[in-house]
């Protein structure tokens, strides 16, 4: 069992994952992510204090089919969860090694991310991390379908449904549903294959109200 006490970045390892783990990750991820939710991934990554995991990094295809052509990505960093004595940096370096591994490893050529502004997230682990801020998400709506507390992309419960709006309320009774309209998501996207002559300070793209907030 890993000590109350703070474990620093630096006594941190990183491993891919393979798919026989990847039960345990997700029930790793919907017990120590903000949102309660695990989405299915393509590429899992974890992160170890001496052999206990404290961390999991999960990468999939783009949410949304146009996801991947609007903003130029092959993948989505969906998730990252660490436990909480994870000291200052642990996210960071948990990133860098994952985007390392993906740059060697694969042929993919950019990784996008959202920042939700709904938990007081505006990508400041990636502001530092010279990802490109793209601004605000979109063409995606901001519409969120809440089924007994799990929040889910409009998209995504119509998917799952083939239904939308009243007739999905009705449908999933006497689950409580919820139809919530979001402020849209900041988007940040990596290239894994940019040359270092294209590397530019970020920040100055990004606007005042980006640089000046902090995540929560």
């Amino acid at each position: 069992m890993v000590a109350d006490n703070l474990i620093q970045a630096r006594e941190l390892t990183f491993e891919k994952a393979s798919a026989f783990e990847v039960p345990k990750l997700r029930k790793f991820v919907r017990e120590n992510h903000y949102s309660g939710a695990c989405p299915p991934g393509k590429y899992w990554f974890t992160a170890w204090f001496n052999d206990q995991m404290v961390g999991v990094m999960l990468f999939r295809k783009p949410s949304l089919p146009n996801t991947g052509r609007a903003y130029g990505c092959d993948l989505e960093l969906s998730r990252v969860a660490l436990l909480d004595n994870a000291g200052k940096n642990s996210e960071s370096r948990f990133i860098g090694w994952s985007l390392r591994w993906l740059r060697k490893n694969t042929d993919l050529h950019a990784v996008i991310s959202f920042a939700d502004p709904r938990f007081g997230h505006v990508g400041t682990i990636y502001q530092a991390s010279n990802w490109e801020y793209l601004g605000t998400e979109k063409g995606h709506g901001t519409r969120r379908i809440v089924v007994d507390g799990e929040w889910l992309h409009s998209k995504t419960a119509y998917d799952r449904w083939g239904m939308s709006g009243s007739k999905l309320i009705e449908h999933l009774a006497p689950k409580k549903v919820e139809i919530v309209v979001c402020p849209p998501k900041h988007v940040y996207r990596f290239a894994l294959r940019r040359k270092k002559r294209e590397l530019r300070c970020i920040r100055e793209t990004m606007p005042n109200v980006i640089c000046t907030l902090k995540d929560s």
